[in-house]
């Protein structure tokens, strides 16, 4: 079964993420800040990252900037879940290697989509285009 990390200071987010996840038949870890993330993602390697972008105290850019950069957690794939959706947060995401980029609100479909793309990308790991 594979592992998502859902990273979002809103619980209603977190609840909803995560009863959405595990009846498409995923494992479900949750993490309410990016420091909070980055401790469960470098002892647990979830299989995939949902990360927010604006949270205190360590935000979500803050956050894959570090992942990314870090041999151990580089190749664990992170589609931005936010609320931010100007082209420059979306570019900003991409330039720091973000795999995926889903907007608030989003469509239930949509999402699940992008998370099984990301993670067949993953699995043939090779090409990465932009979502």
């Amino acid at each position: 079964m594979k592992e998502i990390l859902v990273v979002d200071d809103e619980k209603d987010i977190q609840d909803m993420l995560s009863e959405l996840l595990k009846e498409s038949g995923f494992q479900v870890s949750i993490a309410g800040d990016g420091q909070e993330a980055l401790e469960i993602i470098r002892k647990r390697k979830p299989d995939l990252v949902l990360l927010d972008i604006f949270m205190p105290p360590l935000d979500g850019w803050a956050t894959l900037k570090i992942l990314k950069t870090e041999d151990e957690t580089k190749s664990i794939p992170v589609i931005m879940l936010t609320g931010m959706n100007e082209a420059v947060d979306r570019l900003t995401s991409f330039y720091l290697h973000a795999d995926g980029y889903v907007s608030k609100p989003f469509v239930v479909t949509n999402l699940l989509e992008v998370i099984n793309e990301t993670l067949s990308r993953k699995k043939g790991r090779g090409s990465k285009k932009p979502l």
